[in-house]
């Protein structure tokens, strides 16, 4: 019996010792479903993480621009302490933004997340590529390049 891969969550299919014969176009079958379970999975985290990439990003820049507007509108307005504030709030935004994009790193997340996603996809069409040029069959795919 094997330990190897073992990570809290189904060991007990690690522990068994694997039988003689797999059948290959069950195997298969097994991935082309996990595949057809992860790859919306991918999609939906791919697509938050570039949206909240992007608004992270466009915010900071819109309120950066909002400040400097603010500072340099202090010298024409009567209320400059209600002006120098409001520059001082929007200033602490960016701040804000800037420090929850380096904690969370929705860019990072976008990128990681399209580049598992092109992977998962890539392994997808595996198969079927093999199965579809000739060369191998779906009974060989399996144990040809597994």
């Amino acid at each position: 019996m094997s330990l190897i891969g073992c990570m809290g969550r189904g060991c007990e299919a690690v522990n068994q010792e694997p039988s003689a014969e797999v059948d290959p176009r069950a195997q298969e079958k097994w991935l082309q479903g996990k595949l057809t379970e992860l790859i919306p999975s991918f999609e939906n985290k791919r697509n938050e993480s570039r949206t909240l990439s992007r608004w992270i990003k466009l915010g900071g820049v819109a309120i950066g621009g909002a400040t400097t507007i603010l500072i340099g509108l202090n010298g024409y307005l009567a209320n400059k302490a209600t002006v120098s504030i409001a520059a001082l709030l929007c200033s602490t935004a960016v701040t804000v933004l800037s420090g929850w994009d380096a904690v969370e790193g929705h860019t990072w997340k976008w990128v990681s997340y399209r580049l598992t996603l092109s992977r998962l996809r890539n392994i997808q069409d595996r198969p079927r590529e093999l199965s579809q040029d000739g060369t191998q069959n779906g009974s060989t795919i399996c144990s040809k390049t597994c």
